[in-house]
């Protein structure tokens, strides 16, 4: 219903439209059914959808709880089903005991029976007979009927059709005589509108300043020319440097990995390199760890051992095992001290290597730089040659020096802007102050303070000690105690120092740049002095010239600029070949010197411990068997002291293995950025190749900057003029249209004059029409009725002697039954009473269930009551808007058909002499125009 009256409504809007642009209609009757139209789409859209949607909403909560109220019928119909058959079963058990009572009185009443039957049968063959009649009687009428009413309905669709058609008729005449109308209209209006054009450019060519305008035009579509040429440039230039970012993506992600895997290098433990290149699963470090504390478990049965045998002693020797604890730590410190100066050692050649091997790279690379630059800078200067030459021949064909001039302070303007936000952004990344790393002087301090009074420590016996050497007392010296807590005390101090500190001092390239920035803008400003004196003169612009000043200073100072990047690319990578001029160790001597150092603090660790075990040997003992127990005990610990050696032995292969590894994968690295640098050189040339398209934007900007100004000068001078000429134009204008409305007025009164005629003749025809049909179904309906009410009558009498006939028969058999009745109802009613109570043992379970199921049922039709009642009064509302519709939608259809109908008519009128009404009686333009305003 809705789609339809949308379409109507569409419909209707354009034929309007065309009508009420024809003048043809009446535009107040027009406008009331496109306004009735709008109500239609109005109320579909606030209220019908809002509704629909409602409804449907409701009907999404409804859907889940019919679906279950459904499988709950379904397993209420299968109760059903199943009492049913026990029903079934029980009334075959109650019928062969009612069989059992009925069976002596059957024989006797059999023979009455037939016969009653045989009259009943009859009975029923005759009502059967006349019900067959009188359905095939209201069958044939109905046949008959239908048949009628496809025949009316085919009459009335085909009278409609022929209406519709001799309406569309009228209406397509109609609309080519308004068509005609109309473009002859245009026609007219067109020339009238050309004529107002020529008086209008007659005196727009009198402008004293169009030489002037028209020339900034053209300075104006020159710089967009050269626009779109720098912006083709800088598309392609772009186009390059993102195919060159994806070719250099998946390098810096791999070259990431690598520095990664170097960074996963160092920062794993040596000791669990060596572990892995070796069999056991634990670092060198943990074993080592291991081994001193089974070396103090040795010391500890050492010393008992020892304890027993100088209490076999003849003499018996004081011994301070506690002394022997601190010296034997004091020599295994000293010897890892030695070793790490070995791993110093080998570190420091391996920082020397690499230091070689960098200096070498970068002795390629200068190389390559020179060779790089010297392509840019050859084929930058070739560009500037060509530039040069351009520039001459544009010189030689300029006769304006002022504009030659101006051109060029605008492109050395807008060079020192480009130096100048080069500086700024040199400056923005720069810092006032530069740190610097240096040792702390506290902490040399410190340390210097510490060697002194380990030193001092040293010198310092523990215990009072004999002519004869021995111990006088196994008390501390307190001199001895003193020196080791100075020592302590002074190492917890330089704990809290840190070794190195950072220094400020101020950067050298800072205020230089300051300067030069400043030195810069304020040669700008000059030379913007200059050219605003240039700009008040009367003069024309030469972009081309502009913009390839602007290109000649971005190369030279490109050039410029990449002399200056060479030399300092070319100075770094000489600072790395000068940083490694020692040249790199031989390493071979170096592994020999760190074998000669590891093999150098092992003897004097031996020697040591050898000299502190002597001191602490048991002579002159009684009995054998403890010495030989201590003897054990040196040699396990002297085995474990070997197994020690060997272990830092394979500490110093893990630290060789990653030297190696880190050496590998730097190789690979070096490799990698190679291709980089290789693209990154590209990027840069791509960027440089954008300097002078930037400079020569920049120029061309600030040539259309002065311009616009030298447009505003001019607008203010010819403000006097231009309000006399925009006075004239707007008379001009305004004349015209105050013909065209009045023109154009005539027109539509004409051709509402048409359809009124067209619309009044398509109303008359529709009404009779109408008329006819409604009068012809309400015969046809009259007549139907009455032939249905004739059968029913006819029957009604032949059914009502049949029904007495069949009361009389019955009569007889209740007399005949109440003999048989008395009999049989003492033995019956025995029976029904077994029956009622058997029937409700039966049943009771299904029962039960059905009840339950009913109650579930109508709680979950409670739960949607009040959906429903909310779905129904929705779908009430929803009923009274489409009747609404429809009643609009009726009022619009008859609206439509007289304004047709009454346009019709006109266009009727019209046909007879279409073109004297289209513009031979029309009014004149040149009532309306106004004479041009004199210069005099």
């Amino acid at each position: 219903m809705f789609k339809k009256a949308l379409m109507k409504m569409s419909v209707i809007g354009i034929i309007g439209a065309a009508f009420a642009a024809c003048g043809v209609v009446d535009v107040e009757q027009a406008q009331g059914v496109v306004d009735l139209r709008a109500r239609i789409l109005e109320i579909q859209t606030n209220e019908v959808d809002p509704l629909v949607e409602q409804i449907n909403a409701i009907e999404e909560q409804v859907a889940p709880i019919e679906a279950e109220i459904e499988a709950l019928e379904r397993q209420k119909e299968g109760l059903y089903q199943q009492a049913e058959e026990i029903g079934t079963e029980f009334d075959e058990e109650m019928r062969e005991r009612f069989d059992t009572v009925y069976m002596e009185g059957d024989q006797a009443r059999e023979e009455y029976k037939r016969q009653i039957d045989a009259r009943f049968q009859e009975l029923e063959e005759r009502q059967r007979a006349l019900k067959d009649e009188k359905e095939r009687l209201h069958d044939e009428l109905e046949e008959s009927i239908q048949q009628r009413r496809s025949e009316m309905e085919e009459n009335g669709q085909s009278t409609w059709e022929n209406l519709e058609f001799e309406m569309r008729a009228r209406e397509e005449e109609a609309q080519n005589v308004s068509k005609a109308m109309w473009r002859a209209w245009d026609e007219e209006r067109d020339e009238a509108h050309r004529q107002v054009e020529d008086m209008r450019n007659e005196y727009e060519e009198n402008n004293p300043f169009n030489q002037e305008m028209e020339a900034i035009h053209q300075a104006w579509k020159d710089i967009d020319d050269a626009y779109f040429e720098i912006d083709v440039e800088q598309m392609q230039i772009e186009e390059s440097r993102m195919e060159l970012h994806d070719m250099v993506r998946p390098l810096e992600e791999e070259a990431e990995e690598l520095r990664k895997r170097e960074r996963d290098i160092w920062d794993t433990d040596p000791n669990l390199l060596a572990a892995a290149a070796g069999t056991n699963a634990k670092s060198s470090e943990d074993l080592i760890e291991e081994q001193h504390a089974k070396l103090e478990d040795l010391y500890s049965q050492l010393r008992s051992a020892t304890d027993s045998e100088q209490q076999n002693q003849a003499v018996a020797t004081q011994l301070d095992w506690d002394n022997h604890a601190v010296r034997t730590d004091q020599i295994w410190a000293d010897y890892d001290q030695e070793l790490e100066k070995a791993e110093q050692k080998r570190h420091q050649s391996y920082d020397a290597s690499t230091a070689v091997g960098d200096a070498n790279n970068a002795q390629l690379d200068i190389d390559q730089i020179n060779l790089n630059y010297q392509e840019q800078i050859a084929f930058n200067e070739a560009k500037l040659d060509q530039l040069k030459q351009s520039l001459q021949n544009l010189e030689a064909g300029s006769t304006n020096d002022s504009a030659a001039q101006r051109s060029q302070i605008i492109a050395e303007i807008e060079g020192l802007r480009g130096q100048v936000d080069q500086k700024n952004q040199a400056l923005a990344t720069m810092n006032t102050t530069l740190q610097e790393q240096k040792k702390n002087p506290q902490w040399e301090e410190k340390t210097g303070a510490i060697a002194d009074a380990e030193s001092a420590l040293a010198n310092t016996p523990q215990f009072e000690v004999n002519t004869d050497g021995t111990v006088a007392s196994d008390q501390a010296r307190p001199e001895y105690a003193n020196a080791l807590a100075a020592v302590e005390a002074l190492k917890a101090e330089r704990a809290d120092i840190p070794e190195y500190i950072l220094t400020e001092y101020p950067n050298p390239n800072y205020d230089p740049t300051v300067q030069a920035i400043g030195d810069l803008n304020g040669s700008i400003s000059q030379l913007e002095s200059t050219l605003n004196s240039l700009s008040d003169e009367s003069t024309t612009a030469d972009p081309a010239y502009t913009a390839a000043l602007a290109e000649k200073n971005g190369l030279e100072q490109l050039i410029g600029d990449l002399h200056q990047q060479r030399d300092n690319e070319i100075q770094a990578k000489q600072n790395i070949v000068d940083a490694a001029s020692t040249g790199a160790p031989d390493q071979s001597q170096i592994d020999a010197e760190v074998a000669s150092l590891i093999n150098e603090a092992e003897r004097i660790r031996n020697e040591r411990l050898e000299a502190l075990d002597a001191e602490y040997t048991v002579t002159a003992t009684t009995t054998s068997g403890s010495t030989d127990t201590s003897e054990a005990i040196r040699q396990e610990i002297n085995e474990v002291e070997q197994y020690i050696s060997s272990l830092h032995e394979s500490k110093d292969q893990g630290w060789q293995v990653q030297e190696q590894m880190a050496q590998d994968v730097r190789h690979e690295l070096r490799e990698l950025e190679d291709g980089m640098e290789s693209i990154w050189d590209m990027m840069r040339e791509l960027e440089d190749q954008q300097r002078p398209l930037h400079e020569q934007r920049m120029a061309l900007d600030k040539e259309r900057m002065v311009l616009d100004q030298k447009q505003r000068d001019i607008e203010d001078q010819r403000g006097p003029w231009e309000e006399e000429r925009q006075q004239y134009e707007d008379e001009l204008w305004s004349g015209f249209d105050d013909w065209q409305r009045t023109r154009q007025r005539e027109i539509e009164d004409q051709q509402e004059q048409m359809w009124d005629l067209v619309r009044v003749e398509m109303d008359g025809k529709r009404r009779d029409a109408e008329k006819g049909m409604k009068q012809m179904w309400r015969d046809f309906d009259n007549e139907t009725r009455d032939a249905h009410k004739q059968i029913d009558r006819e029957f009604k009498d032949k059914r009502k002697a049949i029904e007495e006939e069949r009361q009389g028969i019955e009569e007889d058999i209740n007399n005949l039954r109440e003999g048989f009745e008395e009999a049989r109802e003492a033995a019956v009613q025995e029976i029904e009473a077994q029956r009622d109570q058997l029937y409700e043992e039966r049943m009771a379970p299904i029962e039960g269930e059905l009840a339950a199921i009913d109650e579930e049922i109508e709680a979950k039709f409670a739960s949607i009551e009040g959906l429903y009642q909310q779905q129904e009064e929705l779908a009430g509302q929803l009923e009274d808007l489409e009747a609404q519709v429809r009643e609009l939608d009726q009022e619009a259809e008859f609206g439509l058909l007289s304004v047709i109908s009454g346009a019709i008519d006109n266009a009727e009128k019209l046909e007879q002499n279409p073109a004297s009404l289209a513009g031979a009686a029309g009014v004149s333009l040149t009532d309306f125009l106004p004479s041009p305003p004199s210069r005099e």
